[in-house]
């Protein structure tokens, strides 16, 4: 999640984009997603994230959302612009 997302924070650098939605899907964990807001921070850019179901998540299987909470207690944010 780290690389792909540092990746794209510098194509979009590259290209002049200054704002991002990382509709970040196929979490698999807390980290996953930790590890894609990291890379956002330190990329500079205003983002916007978005925390995406597992690919192949049954349709009747909720998103947990103790995995969003547990996000927010270690610090995994940026900061959200309007």
């Amino acid at each position: 999640m780290y690389q792909g997302t540092r990746l794209a924070a510098a194509e979009a650098i590259t290209s002049g984009i200054t704002f991002v939605h990382d509709w970040c899907h196929n979490i698999r964990s807390p980290t996953y997603a930790d590890k894609d807001l990291q890379a956002l921070r330190e990329s500079g850019l205003r983002a916007r994230f978005s925390y995406g179901a597992a690919q192949a998540m049954p349709n009747n299987q909720r998103i947990a959302i103790a995995d969003l909470e547990q996000l927010k207690r270690i610090g995994g944010t940026i900061p959200m612009t309007a």
